[in-house]
């Protein structure tokens, strides 16, 4: 009889499927990561919010007081940019610079210093500058200068045109420091005023408030070639004395321009050389010192001081009992020979007074029209022009073939 065999059979479990709720909530959470940096982006880019200030183009201020002076504009400006700074104006004085009195101060600028032009390209915050000035004298005073670069660059400012102010003395200034200008495809020559006059180094301007002067400019030849010559026998070429020989077949003379005058005499006295024609006696004579003008004939005009009373019927009391000397019949107890020093004299229109010493003592003091003198070729000779690229008169003829 066989045995039967219990036999066990185990239920096999099939693995749990993954939940499809699980499996959107991931997807959200994803897309909502996705989203979120989207708006970030946009907000960077669009928005700009303060915490990120500093890492785009950074702004900075400049604040002018002008100290009583004309009125001048705050600027703003990108960091790192080089900033042309106002040149204002104030009755009286004259500029001498913007002073730092508010700045976060580093090792570059600190209160009291000076803010100029190229110290401005290294600003880093905003920054306030007040005006520093400086009282003329009695015979000074200030004439601004206009630089028109007529369509090129003015040197030192990389701009159309520039502006200096300088200061003249006795309402003459003498020129020194002129820029220049370029102009692509031109050379520069010479700057020149409103009537085409060239205004050189050294010439001497007659002051008013303001002075505009104009490039002017030579247009650059393209150079040509050199024909292909045929050999020819050597050929030797000479030039006169006081001529250099120039591209084979040129003879040069240079000579130095000199100051005339194309109205007048030239001045060679104490004062500034100008030329000057004479105008008129001075219309007044008064002393600056409150005295008592006193001409006379066949002597030094004199002035007079502390006006005394002399004695009833004593000739001699100007002298002996006050103490004084006498002049058309009144006493003073100090006089002085009268002197542009110490004498204002008044002149017709616009001439001016001048002493016998300073126009050299070629001609009698009073009163004359000055104009200033001419820098150019005239005294140099015959046929010689200003070249203004080398600043000499030059002359060329043809050189003798020997």
């Amino acid at each position: 009889m066989e045995k039967e065999v219990e036999t066990k059979t185990e239920e096999v479990k099939e693995p749990a499927k993954k939940s499809k709720k699980g499996l959107l909530i991931t997807l959200i959470v994803i897309c909502s990561l996705l989203l979120a940096g989207l708006i970030s982006c946009l907000v960077i880019i669009f928005i700009k919010p303060d915490f990120l200030h500093g890492f785009g183009e950074k702004k900075i201020t400049i604040t002018f007081d002008s100290d009583g002076g004309t009125e001048v504009e705050k600027i703003t400006f990108v960091k790192g940019n080089i900033v042309k700074l106002p040149i204002p104006t104030k009755e009286g004085n004259e500029f001498k610079g913007w002073i730092i009195v508010d700045v976060k101060e580093d090792e570059y600028f600190k209160k009291g210093s000076e803010l100029t032009d190229y110290w401005t390209k290294i600003l880093s915050d905003d920054i306030t500058v007040k005006a520093k000035w400086e009282e003329l004298k009695e015979d000074e005073m200030i004439m601004t200068i206009i630089f028109n670069g007529k369509g090129g660059k003015v040197s030192g400012n990389n701009s159309n045109d520039s502006q200096s102010v300088v200061k003249c003395k006795d309402n003459a200034y003498t020129v020194e420091g002129l820029p220049t200008a370029s102009k692509d495809g031109y050379r520069f020559m010479a700057w020149a005023d409103e009537h085409g006059t060239p205004i050189l180094e050294g010439a001497l301007l007659t002051c008013t408030g303001t002075l505009n002067l104009y490039a002017t400019y030579e247009k650059k030849e393209e150079p040509k070639p050199e024909p292909t010559k045929p050999v020819e026998k050597e050929k030797k070429y000479t030039c006169p004395e006081g001529f250099e020989l120039k591209d084979n077949n040129k003879c040069v003379s240079q000579k130095t321009p000199e100051y005339y005058c194309e109205t007048g005499k030239e001045s060679n006295g104490t004062g500034s050389k100008v030329c000057y024609t004479w105008a008129s006696e001075p219309t007044n004579k008064t002393c600056k010192n409150g005295g008592t003008y006193i001409s006379r004939d066949h002597a030094d005009d004199l002035c007079g001081y502390e006006e005394v009373t002399r004695l009833t019927g004593n000739v001699s009391g100007c002298t002996n009992e006050v103490g004084g000397q006498m002049y058309n019949n009144h006493c003073y107890k100090r006089v002085e020979v009268a002197t542009s020093s110490n004498v204002n004299y008044s002149c017709p229109g616009t001439s001016a007074y001048r002493t016998s010493a300073e126009l050299g003592n070629t001609a009698n003091s009073g009163c004359y029209n000055l104009s200033q003198r001419t820098y150019g070729c005239k005294n140099a000779g015959e046929g010689y022009s200003m070249n203004y690229t080398t600043g000499k008169c030059v002359k060329t003829i043809d050189a003798t073939l020997e």
